[in-house]
């Protein structure tokens, strides 16, 4: 018995004491406090406003705004012209030769496009080539619709769509 209380005795006087003085407490002085910046996703782009006067959107200084006769359209390309959105005015851009004929659904979701939010309807056609189709007829009768991208491509610029869509302003 006595070994037994020598070795308990022992095994609690080897373990690790508490610390019993704080640390020194050091005041941070408010000049030493710098306030966190918050990136604007948006600074440096470029404004495109409608001739018309009907919308104003913004979109990346590397990207293109062109006319595209082909689909009577509106073309906001990036630098590589990989990827391609269309705005029309009116009519859907493809006419009758729609893509999603032959196309998988990937998902519909809504979206935030200026002030308001909007179906986006996404699929994957047989090439792995994405496509995707938003509805505007409530505003102004217009139709946003991505030319047949890569999907890696829409995926990698995913975000940088998105925040073009949300700097649209429509006139009301």
């Amino acid at each position: 018995l006595a070994s037994f209380l020598l070795a308990t005795y022992l095994f609690r006087s080897t373990k690790e004491k508490p610390l019993t003085t704080p640390f020194p407490e050091t005041p941070i002085s408010p000049s030493k406090v710098t306030p966190m910046q918050i990136a604007n996703p948006i600074a440096g782009w470029k404004t495109y406003a409608d001739p018309e006067g009907y919308f104003v959107f913004q979109y990346p200084s590397t990207w293109q705004v062109l006319d595209n006769d082909y689909y009577n359209a509106l073309e906001i390309a990036n630098e590589s012209k990989t990827v391609k959105i269309l705005l029309s005015k009116g009519t859907y851009p493809y006419g009758e030769n729609s893509p999603e004929a032959d196309a998988e659904l990937v998902r519909s979701e809504t979206i935030a496009i200026g002030e308001n939010n909007y179906n986006i309807t996404e699929y994957i056609l047989g090439n792995q080539e994405i496509y995707f189709d938003i509805d505007l007829n409530t505003v102004l009768g217009y139709h946003i619709s991505l030319a047949t991208t890569k999907v890696s491509e829409y995926d990698r610029l995913n975000d940088v769509i998105r925040t073009i869509f949300s700097t649209f302003k429509f006139k009301n």
